[in-house]
């Protein structure tokens, strides 16, 4: 298989199986499943943090530049061609022939 054609099942399998976790999950903290399986149980723990509220903070700290960074990503999309039309007119970063 294409490692791009893997990648976009893999992420399609990831989004299946993130959404059971989240099933699981509420089954367990809502007390409607046991905590403790077969071979495995849960243990809930609470972390507690600081954050910053920023709708606190006066205009001025919020609008100056001292306090702001940009930050960069790099993004992997994968895109369907057999829903774009098969063709790269779709993408943005086609590539230069």
């Amino acid at each position: 298989m294409h490692p791009v054609d893997e990648l976009a099942h893999l992420r399609a399998e990831m989004q299946r199986l993130n959404a059971r976790e989240v099933e699981l999950r509420a089954k367990v903290l809502s007390g409607h499943a046991p905590a403790v399986g077969n071979g495995h149980r849960v243990e809930i723990v609470r972390h507690r943090r600081p954050a910053c509220l920023k709708d606190s903070l006066p205009e001025h700290v919020l609008n100056d530049p001292w306090y702001k960074e940009t930050r960069e990503t790099e993004v992997v999309k994968v895109v369907d061609l057999a829903r774009v039309g098969g063709g790269w007119a779709e993408l943005d970063d086609a590539p230069e022939t």
